[in-house]
């Protein structure tokens, strides 16, 4: 909230938000899915886009820089592979690639994986096929081919090619 205030102080127009199912948000959370919070993303920019507070770069383009933490800052760098509108970025302590993040050398990080399903409100607060992933992978303790994938589709490794502006990577 602070750094929020003080940006506002120095001039700038900013908005907050909670992802899916955090909160007080609703919905379920898809682990930052382009289908589900990206796309949420890009709904917000259209609303920045037509507050009059918001200086734009074209018509329907406001002035966008994105800053997070976690799994904000993976949806800043998504959200830069997918919407052109965004303009700088400060993602830190993310991950690239969850597939790597949830199973380094092929082990499923299951302590840290249940912190963030409990932490979110338990598996039935995620899209039916997350929570099923879930629920595969902490019952047979391997991460097999599908959860790879589903997890890796949701990655910023997966755009990482399309960002294009100015980042800043804080570990």
């Amino acid at each position: 909230r602070q750094q929020a205030e003080d940006l506002a102080g120095d001039g700038y127009a900013v908005l907050t938000w909670s992802a899916r199912s955090f909160g007080k948000s609703t919905g379920k959370v898809g682990l930052n899915d382009p289908k589900g919070e990206v796309a949420d993303v890009s709904r917000l920019l259209d609303w920045l886009a037509k507050q009059p507070q918001v200086e734009l770069d074209k018509s329907g383009d406001p002035r966008v820089g994105m800053a997070g933490g976690s799994y904000g800052g993976a949806i800043s760098l998504l959200a830069a592979g997918h919407d052109d509108r965004v303009d700088a970025i400060a993602p830190a302590i993310t991950y690239w690639n969850l597939a790597d993040a949830l199973f380094p050398n092929g082990v499923f990080k299951k302590l840290w994986a249940g912190i963030f399903v409990n932490s979110a409100g338990g598996c039935e607060k995620f899209e039916k096929p997350v929570c099923e992933m879930y629920d595969r992978v902490a019952e047979s303790g391997v991460p097999d081919a599908q959860a790879r994938s589903m997890l890796e589709e949701r990655s910023p490794s997966a755009v990482g090619d399309r960002i294009k502006v100015p980042t800043l990577l804080m570990q």
